[in-house]
């Protein structure tokens, strides 16, 4: 599977919620957060759940692409989502970045 090509920023504030201290350019962060979800997933259970609630990944979409790609590494699929979701919010952001822009006279 090809990796996604991830902005360092997202990735950092990933890291963040698992506790980590990295530095972006020490290690492919990709696949470090892909290794901790692995853990989460075999020590720590609830945890990753919480993380995964409070980015607000659907868990309906975990559990389909889980189904879709047995045999493929979870962590790996997980971190995919998560980055994707982390995406989605960043381009939801700058489109509230353009209504910035409305004059006040033309604001409600």
């Amino acid at each position: 599977m090809q990796k996604p090509e991830i902005p360092t920023r997202i990735l950092s504030g990933l890291i963040e919620l698992f506790d980590k201290n990295v530095t972006p350019g020490n290690m492919d962060l990709f696949s470090q957060l892909s290794d901790e979800i692995n853990h989460l997933i075999h020590k720590d259970f609830n945890k990753l759940v919480t993380i995964l609630y409070k980015i607000d990944v659907s868990e309906e979409k975990v559990k389909r692409l889980l189904k879709e790609r047995v045999g493929e590494d979870a962590g790996v699929i997980i971190a995919g989502l998560l980055i994707q979701r982390q995406q989605e919010k960043k381009d939801a952001g700058n489109k509230t970045d353009i209504d910035k822009t409305i004059p006040e006279d033309e604001k409600w």
